[in-house]
């Protein structure tokens, strides 16, 4: 199992030492019956214990359910609202009013 940890990605395998932590934003994946499967995931805790794993992530996706069309439009919004406007576009300061 791979897990997105808040400084980095984890490597949990079978015998692995009791731990918690803090899940970062990235791609979970896990093996079950021989299948390798992929989770996006964004925030929330792992807790690794005796024989188990649990993932308590705030926001989770198949990787199957994702609509990659309308994960880049909302990638190019977030880009256009992170962007600061262009000089010409901003208001004038209050003592130019």
């Amino acid at each position: 199992m791979q897990v997105p940890g808040q400084d980095g990605y984890l490597g949990i395998l079978p015998g692995h030492a009791p731990l918690l932590s803090l899940l970062g934003a990235g791609a979970l994946s896990y093996s079950a019956g021989g299948v390798r499967h992929f989770l996006a995931v964004q925030g929330g805790l792992v807790e690794v214990l005796t024989g188990q794993v649990r993932v308590l992530a705030n926001l989770a996706e198949r990787a199957e359910d994702i609509d990659v069309a309308k994960a880049r439009a909302d990638l190019d919004l977030a880009r256009n609202r992170c962007m600061p406007r262009p000089p010409a576009t901003l208001p004038p300061p209050p003592w130019k009013r």
